[in-house]
This record gives structure tokens, sequence and C-alpha cells, in this order.
């Protein structure tokens, strides 16, 4: 919470680029945060995906244009890729939802760095990389997301996603 300067934390909660925070109930404030950052220049982003084999994935990451996102801060750009599953549910047994059966858009099964880029680089960055993957992960359900993030500011650059291949 510290790099957004807010005294507290709260829920619901909506982080856009990971430089404005967001009440989650306010939905105009959320919509126009985003407007606002789908103007800006992204960092291009492609993945392709393996055939998910022996608890693992194979992915090729390939990031374009970073000197488009240059801010004159001299932060560093960091590749990370998530892996997140969808059609989650939890029965929830005490608490404030007590009794209720919540469904879950997705949930963040592993985050890992890649790597970082650069503007030097023509690409920024590209590499190839193996995301371990749980049995009790449901593999039809999964999706990795890939997004470049400043280090220190925790600006988000850019960010792809990609159902996993061969399910």
């Amino acid at each position: 919470m510290n790099h957004l300067r807010d005294t507290t934390a709260y829920t619901p909660q909506a982080i856009i680029d990971g430089q404005r925070s967001v009440v989650g109930s306010r939905e105009r404030d959320i919509l126009r945060a985003i407007q606002e950052s789908a103007s800006r220049p992204r960092l291009e982003i492609q993945i392709k995906s393996g055939a998910a084999a022996s608890g693992a994935v194979s992915l090729n990451v390939r990031a374009e244009n970073v000197e488009k996102m240059a801010t004159g801060s001299g932060d560093i750009a960091e590749i990370w890729v998530a892996i997140a599953e969808r059609n989650l549910k939890s029965d929830v047994k005490e608490g404030e939802n007590a009794g209720r059966n919540l469904r879950h858009s997705l949930v963040l099964r592993s985050l890992k760095k890649l790597g970082t880029a650069s503007a030097s680089n023509k690409p920024a960055y590209e590499a190839t990389a193996q995301v371990k993957l749980s049995r009790e992960w449901k593999h039809q359900d999964l999706e990795m997301i890939v997004f470049a993030q400043e280090k220190r500011s925790r600006k988000v650059l850019g960010v792809a996603s990609a159902e996993l291949s061969g399910n």
C-alpha cells in the first residue's frame, strides 16, 4: 500500500495499472480509471504456450516497444507470468459469509518473475520458460497472464493473456 500513499487497506478494492486505488463499489470511478489507462501507450507483449505435460507448461514470451514506456525515472521493467484458475467456488463455514457459496472469477495459482526488459534490446525481452502446474488445478480452466511492471513504481506497462494450449 505504501507506493499508492493510501493510509488504510480496505475491501473491495481495485488497483488500476499499479498506480491508482479505487474503492471496488465505485463502478463509475473504476470504469473512468480503466478508460484513462486504456488511452495510454502500452508495451506490446505476445505469449505462446506449448501443451501442458509432466506437471509444467512451456511458454514463449516476447515484449517489444519498451522505449515507448520510458519515464525517465530509470526504473526497471520486470516481466512476470501469473497462472490463474477460473470456475472456482468456496463453501464458507464461518464469518460474515457463513453458509454462502462464493464463486470466484479468477484465482491466482502461481506468480513467477521471468526477467527484465531492456530498451536497448530488440525485442526488449524474449525468452522461453517452464511454469509448474499442480495436479490439483483444473488445467482446462487455467489462464496465463504475462505482464510488465516497473520494479519501483509498480506501474503496469503492458499485459497479455492466453489459455493453456493442449487442454
